[in-house]
């Protein structure tokens, strides 16, 4: 009820005002509703759809809209090659910085010391700047890809074509077509601002990038340019983006992300609850052998969770069962029947 009152007053609010900022808030409040048609007769309005056009966060929420109802082709028209470069003033201008210097010496491995006080300053907020309007127009584009591939469109698409002239360059050699296309485009989004989480996600998801391709990636793109200058800001996004790979190689050429992992623990205490980052260096620390490890992450894990949490629990028997902990095995095994109780088949056999 009262998003609908929200809605009701801010429709009068566009009317009374005829300030193209109101009429892009209603916009986006119609889109986070789910009302996509009445957001898109918004945005076309004759009385808006010049000034919506003008500006990139009007293009943006045009082309969610415009996907959101299968219509990637008119998407695609919104984010053409004009508008990537563009550089008018509602573009966000991105400073110059040097890259911080390389560490003096190693953070140890799996020593878990993430209720050490930061001895450094740790306001990540403090030269934060907004996210550059290309790189997320960037990542649109690729989505736009996806959708269309999704609909049957081909290598000899004509849309897709353009992309293909548009986003020439060199590509991992395991991708072809379209998705050598869309690796291509997120990429450009995260050279253009590395903290472009749509498209860091997108690749994870769609498997476009090996581990040592993203780990390759994570340390080429500039997260100090786009942090404020700030090497604490760009720190913790470099190592967030480390930390949160969800990929896990037993042959890794190095242990970076668990590295990363332990780093950002540290400096950031704060993030020692989040189940998330804990869980990941976990399945890390595991795929390494470094089974006693594993525990004091996902004890905390469990601990935290009133209903035992699958992804955790899993790494936390696997553990034990390496350490061959049969009494800690015995109790869990226990405390989950408890938990779920026990098939029709197991009660008959018991």
């Amino acid at each position: 009820m009262a998003w609908n009152s929200a809605l009701i007053w801010g429709e009068k609010t566009v009317l009374l005002s005829n300030a193209i900022d109101d009429v892009l808030w209603m916009a986006n409040a119609l889109v986070t509703n789910g009302q996509y048609r009445q957001a898109e007769e918004l945005l076309v309005n004759p009385k808006y759809a010049k000034q919506v056009r003008a500006s990139h966060n009007g293009r943006y929420l045009a082309c969610v809209v415009a996907m959101r109802l299968g219509r990637a082709e008119a998407a695609l028209d919104l984010l053409n090659t004009s508008t990537m470069h563009s550089t008018n003033n509602d573009m966000a201008q991105t400073p110059t910085a040097k890259r911080p210097a390389k560490a003096e010496s190693p953070v140890t491995l799996f020593t878990d010391q993430s209720t050490t006080s930061p001895s450094v300053n740790t306001n990540v907020t403090e030269a934060s700047i907004p996210l550059d309007p290309r790189a997320w127009m960037l990542y649109m584009q690729g989505a736009c890809v996806i959708q269309l591939s999704n609909v049957g469109a081909t290598d000899e698409t004509p849309s897709i074509k353009r992309m293909q002239l548009q986003f020439q360059g060199a590509g991992s050699d395991r991708l072809m077509g379209m998705d050598a296309i869309v690796a291509r485009i997120w990429t450009q989004a995260l050279h253009v601002d590395a903290r472009c989480w749509e498209a860091w996600t997108g690749l994870r998801e769609y498997g476009l990038l090996t581990e040592i391709e993203e780990t390759e990636l994570v340390r080429a793109v500039d997260w100090t340019s786009c942090s404020g200058g700030s090497n604490v800001v760009a720190g913790f996004f470099r190592d967030y983006c480390l930390a949160t790979q969800t990929s896990i190689s037993q042959t890794s050429e190095d242990l970076s992300t668990v590295d990363a992992t332990h780093r950002l623990l540290t400096a950031f205490p704060q993030l020692v609850h989040d189940p998330s980052l804990r869980t990941i260096q976990a399945a890390r620390l595991l795929a390494h052998g470094h089974a006693r490890s594993v525990l004091s992450y996902t004890m905390q894990v469990l601990e935290h969770r009133r209903v035992p949490d699958p992804s955790a629990t899993s790494i936390h028997i696997t553990a034990l069962t390496m350490l061959r902990a049969k009494e800690a095995l015995f109790r869990i095994a226990h405390e989950l029947a408890e938990e779920f109780g026990l098939s029709a088949v197991k009660r008959a056999e018991i």
